[in-house]
């Protein structure tokens, strides 16, 4: 039985503005999340899971039943929201308890289980404290454990670390990453921030104009990018605009606008000869010494270096100049690097080539 299952789910704001069609499934115990850029439609999602919202149509379904009409307090679902959301004349202790005080739960119980959940959060000591006296990584902890004392089912999480700086933001991610394995408590969680969901996730669905473009683990994302949106969204890449030449030598044959042929690997060909597609290659597979085996090799021009401590980015020009692509040079001590105006000889190896329909200018 899935944990979580959207079938055909919709959320409608006017005649032309929409949420979906979205139809995914969490499975027990499994960590996903909801990741794209603002106005995408993941918190929208996120919201008709948890009752907040009404979806216009399709079905959201939590351990095999189906909860569109079922209130949020019935669902079995508790949420952790971007601004906290603590109550200021409550303390710490009084916070947490909440929802156990609306459940009715007795008192020696409900005493137990908060000092549990903050234990749980590392904040045992400050039990009394009021939130004003808490710094913002503890009062995300307090927020954390009053939704986990209730026992969900599920957790979900409304971009939990935004208002954090990013040693924190890191440093909670793998605490709330922690203790989702320790608990085996099914999790979805929205955020606008890539590193975070690769960092966090056993899947992740990435969502643009309110639809899915593609939903799979973190390293099949990555790798093998499933649209031009995907490509480009997820980490750094470049993107050259082309043909499909057919297939050679068992791979597939890409040609630039300028008029370079690239091998990529042939994963699932099925376009005619002349088809517009784009070629996605992400900036570590461009190699600025020797490789063994087949290869793209080429004579690049470096256009620009940043030094960024433990490697420098290169901008390298290929072909007739007037397509670019990215490159990752490692740092060396005392070693020279490439510097704007030499030529260098790259290779690219045919499997770091993703080729995806579409014109990317």
């Amino acid at each position: 039985m899935t944990a979580i299952s959207l079938d055909g789910v919709e959320k409608h704001f006017g005649p032309s503005a929409r949420v979906g069609p979205v139809s995914f499934a969490v499975q027990p115990g499994e960590f996903m999340a909801l990741l794209g850029p603002s106005g995408c439609g993941k918190t929208t999602t996120l919201r008709m899971i948890a009752g907040f919202e009404e979806p216009s149509a399709g079905t959201v379904s939590i351990a095999g039943r189906v909860v569109n009409d079922v209130p949020v307090e019935r669902r079995g679902v508790a949420m952790v929201f971007q601004s906290y959301a603590l109550f200021p004349h409550l303390s710490v202790a009084e916070n947490v308890a909440f929802g156990l005080r609306l459940r009715r739960v007795p008192a020696d119980e409900r005493m137990a289980r908060v000092g549990e959940a903050l234990a749980m959060v590392g904040l045992a000591d400050l039990a009394q404290r009021m939130p004003r006296q808490l710094s913002g990584g503890q009062q995300q902890r307090v927020s954390l454990a009053r939704a986990l004392v209730v026992r969900p089912a599920v957790l979900l999480l409304d971009e939990p670390l935004s208002n954090l700086d990013l040693k924190l933001r890191e440093q909670m991610r793998d605490e709330i990453r922690t203790l989702q394995r320790r608990l085996a408590i099914t999790a979805v969680y929205v955020t606008h921030d890539q590193g975070e969901a690769m960092a966090i996730a056993d899947r992740i669905a990435v969502m643009n104009r309110g639809r899915i473009e593609q939903l799979d683990t973190p390293r099949v994302i990555y790798e093998q990018p499933a649209s031009l949106f995907v490509a480009g969204f997820i980490g750094q890449c470049s993107v050259l605009s082309g043909r499909f030449d057919g297939m050679h030598g068992g791979n597939a044959r890409f040609v630039s606008r300028s008029g370079l042929g690239f091998d990529a690997a042939a994963r699932s060909v099925a376009w005619p000869t002349g088809q517009a597609v784009s070629l996605a290659i992400r900036p570590e597979s461009v190699s600025i010494t020797p490789l063994d085996g087949p290869a793209n090799r080429f004579d690049a021009a470096v256009a620009e270096m940043v030094y960024l401590g433990d490697h420098a980015t290169l901008t390298l020009r290929i072909g007739d100049g007037s397509e670019t692509i990215a490159a990752v040079a490692p740092v060396r001590r005392g070693a020279a690097l490439p510097a704007p105006g030499d030529r260098v000889a790259i290779a690219i190896r045919p499997e770091d080539c993703v080729m995806i329909v579409g014109d990317a200018s």
